[in-house]
């Protein structure tokens, strides 16, 4: 599916995204006090949506809150909730075959930018891509080509479902030793985390940042990212 598509189906999902929604007061509480929610902090919600929890951030005091998402509708609901920074995270594939795509991604955003400037100008729109990581991605790192978000070292990485635990250790390892702050796309829905409880918190107790999608939560994704993703939250990763 492109993501021209995807845009498409939550911007016509937009107006009643936040009434379909169930709010679950508990898992809520986990999220927020697993995710270090408290006076001061600087948030960054990944596929935001609406902003649904923004109150919930602010409420306990947090500095900032940056949004992600992909739909222009979700930023019009966002920046009703207070939201005043999203970041759009389109994929790339970490090899060198698609270097050649960013400068028409980056053409795309400043469309999308510019859109946004005109229609929803309390909210500003930052540059970042979602990066899967193969063998050929630690190359690019290196070499200093891997897409962050915005100006920052922070880099949105996402692996196959199948990838193994070793693959995903060994690349968040180098990411690291390269100066890179990975943050890590939805871990409750790989095979090796499902299976193998502590990783996601090994590498949560190195500073990795974890990002846990709210279809996990809700199960969307089938009962196993759901068990995970609550084991996770009730944990702490």
């Amino acid at each position: 599916m492109k993501k021209t598509d995807i845009a498409a189906f939550f911007d016509n999902c937009a107006p009643w995204w936040d009434s379909d929604m169930i709010r679950n007061e508990a898992v809520i509480t986990k999220i927020l006090d697993n995710g270090g929610i408290r006076e001061g902090v600087h948030v960054l919600d990944v596929a935001c949506g609406t902003g649904v929890l923004f109150p919930d951030y602010l409420a306990r005091g947090a500095a900032s809150v940056t949004g992600i998402d992909i739909s222009h509708e979700m930023a019009r609901l966002a920046r009703d909730s207070g939201v005043t920074k999203i970041v759009a995270t389109p994929h790339f594939k970490g090899v060198p075959e698609e270097l050649e795509a960013i400068p028409f991604v980056r053409h795309q955003f400043r469309m999308l930018q510019s859109a946004l400037k005109r229609d929803v100008p309390q909210v500003e729109l930052v540059q970042g891509m979602e990066v899967l990581c193969v063998p050929q991605t630690v190359e690019l790192a290196r070499r200093g080509l891997l897409p962050t978000i915005g100006k920052s070292r922070y880099v949105l990485t996402e692996f196959y479902f199948d990838a193994s635990a070793g693959f995903m250790d060994e690349t968040l390892h180098a990411l690291r030793s390269l100066g890179y702050s990975p943050i890590v796309a939805h871990p409750e829905r790989y095979g090796a985390v499902q299976r193998e409880p502590g990783l996601a918190r090994s590498w949560f107790e190195r500073g990795i940042v974890l990002q846990v999608n709210k279809g996990s939560v809700l199960g969307a994704f089938g009962h196993r990212a759901e068990d995970t993703a609550l084991r996770m939250l009730d944990r702490g990763a």
